[in-house]
């Protein structure tokens, strides 16, 4: 069902919003297609290579017995979303890409 104009933008913005809770942060490109009746919005992720892209979720220390900030490795699997569990992590990480992408990730922006 197509969207008006206001709501792709909505919806766009809360896609926004929740990939600023990803770490490494993946890229992702919008695309708008007009067609009768609105707008659909595609939203295309690029894979992320080396290394399972983390989810920040916050605890309550009240249910959990810790108040801070967690993460979680949800997997694409078909429709669904699965997520790794401690002793899958290491099956899915590449040191060599890592550890390029922690030393390109500390060059402040703007640097020459």
């Amino acid at each position: 069902m197509p969207w008006m104009r206001a709501t792709v933008g909505v919806a766009q913005d809360a896609y926004s919003k929740a990939l600023s809770r990803c770490h490494p942060r993946p890229l992702v490109d919008f695309v708008r297609y007009p067609v009768p009746g609105g707008f659909v919005l595609a939203v295309n992720v690029s894979p992320y290579l080396g290394q399972p892209v983390e989810w920040q979720v916050n605890c309550r220390k009240a249910d959990e017995g810790y108040g801070g900030e967690a993460y979680a490795f949800p997997v694409r699997s078909g429709i669904d979303s699965i997520y790794l569990t401690p002793e899958q992590i290491p099956m899915f990480s590449q040191p060599e890409i890592r550890r390029a992408a922690i030393l390109l990730n500390g060059i402040p922006p703007g640097s020459p």
